[in-house]
């Protein structure tokens, strides 16, 4: 695999402060460099089983993934020969099954949670040597009369650290993100909703984003729109720390992944409104960019593999059963 430079990059990045929407806060917002700086050959392995990928995750051994199949929702690969190890959890009402089973997100390395609204659970496993181990199970109910209301239609929950989770509710009509104590049963903070949608005249899928985690921070990025917000935990509360743009002449497009990696985080970028991805964005959590990389496959899933120096990637849009590897050693 061959990593081809371009052209040099210049890392000046330009920031315009400017009055965010909620009068609460102000908050840079910075025009990205839409150059293209690294571009990246990737590898394809077929594996002897299918893959079916709605989400994943890297641990220690295996890479994770959360799938549609009835044998079992989660299913582990091994690393790095990216063999099939077997099936776990499945959707129904008897013993260890769960009725709906939703992915959420842990950054804790070798633990996945799913949540199940009907039974207003939330389950955290641990991933061992071959199988899954249940480690807890919380309610994703309030205890308070005001918070009651937490039973609500959650299209994301990722766990910042041992209590507090950030839940996101939408039913097309509201949207809400929260930060929530599952710990104690109760809504300690709402975070800012910068984007103000009118239901009557917007598209819900104009405004409709992608959550990603590293326990401190919050990345937020638009599946129809260029645009990033980068929120920190302070406390009880999800503070805004920046805005990420394109500039205002780029084409439509928007993002279909987000990883965090130490320092930094990666956004898989759309560039031509396609829906598969083909650019890696890489930024610091102050939304200085680090890199821009074209890939050599489009992608619609990917993963970092820190050790490694690897990114795993997987199209969900194609009708080939690979993964992809491409090699990114910095």
């Amino acid at each position: 695999m061959i990593m081809k430079r371009i052209y040099a990059f210049v890392f000046a990045w330009s920031i315009i402060a400017v009055a965010c929407t909620d009068t609460r806060s102000n908050c840079p917002t910075v025009i990205k460099d839409p150059q293209v700086v690294n571009s990246l050959e990737g590898d394809l392995v077929t594996p002897d089983s299918v893959i079916s990928v709605l989400d994943w995750k890297l641990t220690d051994r295996y890479i994770v993934i959360y799938t549609s199949q009835a044998d079992g929702v989660l299913q582990l690969w091994s690393l790095p020969e990216l063999k099939y190890h077997g099936s776990y959890i499945r959707k129904g009402r008897g013993p260890g099954e769960l009725i709906a089973a939703n992915w959420g997100q842990t950054v804790e390395r070798n633990a996945v949670i799913l949540y199940d609204i009907p039974a207003g659970k939330l389950t955290r496993y641990l991933v061992r040597n071959d199988s899954l181990e249940t480690e807890c199970v919380l309610d994703i109910v309030g205890r308070q009369t005001q918070d009651k209301s937490l039973f609500k239609p959650y299209v994301d929950i990722l766990q910042m650290n041992d209590s507090f989770y950030a839940m996101r509710a939408s039913d097309r009509q509201k949207d809400e993100l929260s930060i929530v104590n599952l710990r104690h049963g109760d809504v300690v903070s709402y975070a800012e909703e910068l984007l103000q949608r009118d239901p009557e005249k917007d598209q819900y899928l104009e405004y409709d984003y992608l959550l990603a985690t590293d326990g401190r921070h919050l990345v937020k990025a638009y599946m129809e729109s260029d645009r990033i917000e980068i929120f920190e935990l302070l406390g009880t509360d999800l503070l805004l720390r920046c805005v990420i743009t394109g500039p205002e002449n780029s084409v439509a497009s928007g993002y279909n992944d987000i990883i965090c990696m130490g320092d930094r985080f990666v956004c898989l970028f759309a560039s031509d409104g396609a829906g598969e991805g083909n650019i890696l964005e890489v930024y610091g959590y102050d939304g200085s960019q680090l890199d821009r990389i074209a890939l050599s496959h489009p992608l619609t899933h990917i993963l970092y593999d820190e050790k490694n120096k690897i990114f795993y990637g997987y199209n969900a849009c194609s009708e080939k059963n690979n993964f992809y590897l491409f090699r990114y050693p910095k």
